[in-house]
């Protein structure tokens, strides 16, 4: 199921973006050296970055992962977003991969969407984690139909 979002500037259209959520990844504040590897990854992977504004775009924008730098976020955001993911989601809809230090507080019943990799965070090891999860993906999606 594909998602078209078209985003407008008085009434202008400044952009349309196409989403999948077997082929999508979120980012969210993370620094300019990881945009350059998820682009090098995305052009070696069947996936599409999608650069969200907010926490409101992890929830509204489908996407197997959300790689996000937590820093400056408030926890009182933080609180009210994983509210809303154990109210109304599915907590394996989406993962999280968290960049750097603090990560936020996460509520027991969610842990499994967290991502764990070894640190420091590498290049391979960003690869290996997205490839890992369209592994799981694409066997998700071979046992629903």
């Amino acid at each position: 199921m594909e998602y078209t979002k078209d985003w407008y500037n008085h009434n202008e259209k400044v952009i349309e973006v196409r989403c999948k959520w077997e082929g999508t990844i979120l980012i969210l504040n993370v620094d300019q050296e990881l945009k350059s590897w998820l682009e090098k990854i995305e052009k070696g992977l069947d996936v599409n970055m999608v650069v969200a504004e907010s926490l409101t775009d992890i929830l509204a924008l489908p996407a197997f992962l959300a790689i996000i730098n937590p820093t400056g976020i408030k926890s009182k955001k933080w609180k009210e977003h994983f509210q809303f993911v154990m109210e109304y989601l599915d907590p394996k809809d989406c993962s999280y991969l968290f960049v750097e230090d603090p990560k936020p507080k996460i509520p027991d019943t969610l842990e499994e969407m967290i991502v764990e990799y070894r640190q420091p965070l590498s290049y391979y090891e960003l690869k290996k984690q997205i490839i890992l999860r369209l592994n799981w993906v694409k066997r998700f999606l071979a046992n629903a139909l």
